[in-house]
């Protein structure tokens, strides 16, 4: 989701013609002042200095460019990792982006590709957007995680040994240049992260019903909140009351104010969420439209407790129930249907059941304990 300080330009589609002028994307970049841009395309440049096989006349002007222009332009050029024309084993495709736009997934300053319904493959690349937007941040529905304790490292290393191929193999009998450096580190990462998607098992841990709202303003909130709190109760623990009372009364208000904001913001991007689901149901996918419709808007029956019935003297926690609900009784049994006092019932079962680990009412250790401090205290009496 992009706000108005960032542009990102793709120009690149199927059936589309593109004409590229190293003067416009100079201006393009300069164009903003405070604007963030990136801009990507089939440039139609060959240069071996970026792995491609020749040099034509607009790979060595845009080698020219690169090398006089991006410092001045505040620029960064980035290559691809891998051909962008496959067939020939031709890299076209650049992306030249602002030097404060974050590229989180290349490695030595080159990107990846991807293949699509075009001869070209696409160049893509994840931007960092902690710092550079105020907006929500893309969610991930599952945020999968390696559990390495539990893996087969033997099935691991098999599955890397079975994926080991001439190319991707190593010489161990000359030197290498640069470019064929970065090609091995790339394919190795390539069949590591292969055998451990394959081969490692993962463990899947849900988000947070409110992650889906949450925003880099809404993080940076809760993050001055939990610093305030912190300083708080060591400000409380290490003095009396009266001491700072003026720093407290502040910095509750200041926790007030904070409380506020996260309100009014929360408002506001569940808002935003809730317009987006809907806006993202095509209505021309009749197979799709009624079931997202009524999973976003078909309300759920509410959480329903059926009625709680319990016969009278059958055990010690009934007959404490019918003291307190003697006017439920029928037919020898009280009879629980109103919700609150359900909830109040089965508190109180729940109590019974576990609140022994912690008190120890009602077991042998308990008895002893009060019988001798019984005996202690009659003796200290009659002394």
């Amino acid at each position: 989701m992009l706000d108005e300080n960032a542009t990102v330009n793709a120009p690149i589609c199927q059936h589309v013609r593109i004409t590229w002028s190293l003067d416009k994307g100079t201006i393009c970049l300069r164009s903003g002042d405070s604007r963030k841009s990136s801009g990507a395309g089939d440039l139609n440049t060959r240069n071996t200095i970026w792995g491609d096989k020749v040099t034509n006349e607009r790979g060595t002007q845009l080698q020219s460019w690169e090398m006089q222009q991006c410092i001045n332009n505040k620029a960064i050029f980035y290559p691809s990792k891998n051909p962008t024309f496959p067939s020939s084993g031709s890299y076209l495709n650049y992306c030249i982006a602002d030097t404060r736009i974050k590229i989180g997934d290349s490695t030595n300053g080159r990107i990846n590709t991807k293949a699509y319904d075009s001869d070209h493959n696409a160049i893509t690349f994840e931007i960092e957007t902690t710092a550079l937007f105020n907006g929500l941040t893309n969610i991930e529905q599952k945020i999968t995680t390696f559990n390495f304790r539990n893996a087969n490292w033997r099935k691991f290393s098999e599955h890397i040994e079975t994926s080991l191929t001439v190319d991707s193999s190593v010489p161990h009998n000359r030197n290498l240049t640069i470019e064929e450096i970065d090609k091995y580190i790339v394919k190795s990462e390539e069949i590591i992260m292969d055998a451990i998607n394959k081969t490692i098992p993962k463990n899947e841990r849900k988000n947070s019903i409110y992650h889906k709202y949450d925003n880099n303003i809404i993080k940076k909130l809760h993050a001055d909140k939990s610093k305030l709190i912190t300083i708080l109760f060591k400000i409380i623990s290490i003095s009396k009351r009266t001491e700072y009372r003026n720093e407290v009364g502040q910095i509750k208000n200041i926790i007030k104010v904070i409380n506020k904001e996260l309100n009014k913001e929360f408002k506001r991007t569940v808002t935003a969420y809730w317009e987006a689901q809907v806006k993202e149901i095509d209505y021309r996918k009749s197979k799709e439209f009624f079931p997202k419709i009524n999973k976003l808007l078909r309300t759920k029956p509410p959480l329903k407790i059926d009625n709680i019935k319990l016969k009278i003297n059958n055990d010690e926690f009934n007959d404490k129930i019918y003291r307190e609900y003697q006017h439920l009784e029928y037919n020898n049994e009280i009879i629980i249907s109103e919700p609150t006092e359900k909830l109040e019932v089965i508190g109180k079962f729940l109590e019974k059941i576990y609140s022994k680990r912690y008190t120890n009412e009602g077991t042998e250790w308990k008895k002893k304990s009060r019988t001798n401090s019984k005996q202690v205290q009659t003796n200290v009496n009659k002394q």
